[in-house]
């Protein structure tokens, strides 16, 4: 095998070794950032394989389509085409594999899609009309939402939903959901997991034919319930689990992870507990400041980063005017250090703070990208082709019939009223057929028949047509998209329909393709290398840099307003350790004293975390 000749020696310290070569049971790696975490994956499965493991016994479950391609491109170099044989994806990946599987034993049909978030959010909303919510008070559609997911990512049913003190209406709407959701034959996000740990539940059957011999498992510090049931599930029979996290870098909590997870493992009786803590990326001193900052954290990992890299230059703290003040600094300290763009990024808490950034760097003629926003499968011109394909693929989706449709000359809400009327009325099997019915049959009445023709004239055209790269392009110059598209955001809108057509390439059917593309976001898009990276700090989330700008170093922006209100800071500092552990050379942390509307601005108190030794501070009041 090829992997024999793989000396560990030669890529490894002697903590990843031994993290590496450690006996099957329930492991727990500790692994700081910029640690190598992901080649002490890669040489766990290489060394698996050279014991003898077979390599569909294995399975490396990541959180993102990026850190699974990386994994998988990483094993190919180590051990070469033996790796393509690795169950290698994330969570929800494996989840939707396992219920296109066993989609009968939960009552899915075979052709079950996964919706767009705004397609939830509809079906929420219709939801709550069955049970009489007012949808108008934001406050209580948003709580129910949250509600919802977070139910679902701890595993509990809408009939244990139902027993909660003071949630009777959200868990009202919680069952009218996954009503609405079966009745369109459609899954959400959550589901992923949740349907697929309550067929485990329930099947033993179907459970028997997913155990492996080995689960791996990264950023295991952000599973939420659902995730961590799921891993347990499948290393059922075998109990070998080899899990890589920190819990100093958990900040997904409001997607419902658990840092209890990782803290409980860490302590339960029987794992045995590595720790990396040499860090290949960042300088002493930014190290340095990392590692007391978290200390203040009463739940943390303990771990005590160091490294050999150069001591470095000290931190930047500049306390700022305004927002306009800091990002001006920004625009002039890139100009000043005449380094290439792609050595900068700049990370802030929430993506409102980034617009006086991304003003500064354009009125400087600084290229720069914005990362972590909208979901790649959320933007309009993507969910516009992923309509048409669905409806190319099964004409019968009325979801994605109605988003087709709104997109042709001619066709508004009045027409696709006349649709549904017609669909009720005639006991029609979708709109489709109730369009059809309307054209050849001449039943109900519609102005302007023209425009329907048109539009079933593509469908017609389209319809049955097998997936290839080429039908994307065709119904993008067919459907008018393309001869539509205009204003500023033309030629990045171009750019998506490009990627999407280069990402059809790797894929012969249309299920493949559209599980894929549903979990795709926006850190698994091509990132350009010449310009400055612009994103909240959870988008920067295993990303490194030489240069970090952090920014709105203010009490209610980091710490955030909402985690000050439930007193629980730790979560906000496990952030600003994130973010500060980006940087590879140089760290910048900004603040201001005065919003934009001239309201006074304390400064964050993680700021004061810091020892001043490690800072060069600028005097307050320097202009820009």
């Amino acid at each position: 095998m090829a992997v024999a000749a793989v000396k560990l020696d030669n890529f490894l310290n002697p903590q990843q070794i031994e993290a590496v070569t450690a006996p099957p049971g329930k492991i727990l790696v500790l692994a700081g950032p910029g640690s190598g975490k992901t080649a002490t994956l890669t040489h766990r499965i290489a060394y698996l394989l050279d014991q003898g493991s077979r390599p569909e016994g294995i399975l490396a479950a990541t959180f993102t389509n990026k850190a699974a391609n990386e994994l998988r491109n990483r094993l190919q170099n180590l051990v070469g085409n033996i790796a393509q044989r690795i169950q290698a994806g994330t969570f929800h990946s494996l989840g939707l594999k396992i219920l296109r599987r066993h989609h009968g034993a939960l009552n899915l049909p075979v052709n079950f899609r996964v919706t767009t978030e705004s397609e939830a959010a509809k079906l929420k909303l219709e939801a709550m009309k069955q049970c009489s919510v007012d949808i108008k008070d934001k406050e209580c559609v948003s709580h129910i939402n949250k509600r919802i997911s977070l139910w679902k990512n701890s595993l509990v049913t809408p009939e244990e939903a139902a027993t909660w003190p003071n949630e009777r209406e959200a868990a009202d709407v919680y069952a009218a959901y996954q009503e609405l959701l079966l009745q369109s034959a459609l899954v959400d996000f959550d589901d992923m997991l949740y349907q697929t740990c309550l067929l485990f539940s329930k099947e033993p059957a179907a459970l028997a034919q997913w155990q492996f011999e080995h689960v791996l498992v990264d950023e295991y510090q952000d599973t939420n319930v659902a995730q961590d049931a799921l891993m347990n599930y499948l290393s059922t029979t075998h109990g070998s689990i080899f899990a890589v996290g920190d819990a100093n870098q958990s900040i997904y909590g409001f997607r419902g992870s658990q840092i209890g997870n990782i803290l409980r493992l860490q302590d339960s009786p029987g794992v045995r507990v590595y720790k990396l803590e040499r860090n290949y990326r960042s300088t002493g001193v930014i190290l340095n400041a990392a590692n007391v900052l978290i200390k203040n954290n009463y739940e943390n990992s303990n771990l005590k980063l160091w490294t050999t890299n150069p001591i470095g230059s000290k931190i930047t703290y500049f306390r700022c005017i305004s927002a306009t003040h800091q990002a001006n600094f920004i625009a002039r300290e890139i100009k000043k250090l005449n380094r290439p763009f792609g050595d900068y990024a700049v990370l802030a808490r929430t993506n409102g703070e980034l617009k006086d950034v991304e003003s500064a760097l354009l009125r400087n003629k600084i290229p720069y990208q914005v990362m972590g926003g909208v979901n790649f499968y959320e933007r309009q011109e993507i969910k516009d082709i992923m309509a048409c394909l669905q409806v190319a693929h099964n004409p019968d989706d009325d979801e994605a019939f109605i988003r087709m449709a709104l997109n042709f000359r001619g066709i508004g809400d009045s027409i696709i009223a006349n649709f549904k009327d017609i669909k009720k009325r005639y006991k029609c099997r979708s709109l489709y057929e109730a369009a059809r019915a309307l054209l050849d049959k001449n039943v109900g009445k519609v102005r302007n028949r023209k425009y329907v023709v048109a539009m079933m004239d593509f469908v017609e055209a389209i319809k049955g047509q097998p997936f290839s790269p080429g039908l994307i392009n065709h119904i993008f110059e067919a459907s008018g998209m393309k001869a539509n598209l205009e204003g500023k955001e033309q030629y990045a809108r171009l750019e998506n329909i490009k990627q999407l057509i280069q990402l059809a390439r790797e894929f012969e059917s249309y299920e493949d393709f559209f599980d894929y593309v549903a979990m795709l976001n926006d850190s698994d898009m091509r990132i350009n290398q010449h310009c400055v990276k612009v994103m909240t700090i959870h988008a920067a989330k295993g990303l490194e840099f030489p240069v970090v700008f952090v920014i709105g170093l203010n009490e209610g922006q980091l710490p955030h307003f909402r985690a000050l209100q439930e007193q629980d800071d730790e979560e906000e500092r496990r952030l600003m350790y994130v973010a500060m552990t980006r940087a590879m050379e140089k760290l910048y942390l900004l603040g201001y004293k005065w919003t934009n509307r001239k309201e006074v601005m304390r400064k964050s108190r993680f700021l004061d975390e810091i020892p001043s030794k490690y800072l060069h501070i600028i005097k307050e009041g320097t202009k820009c």
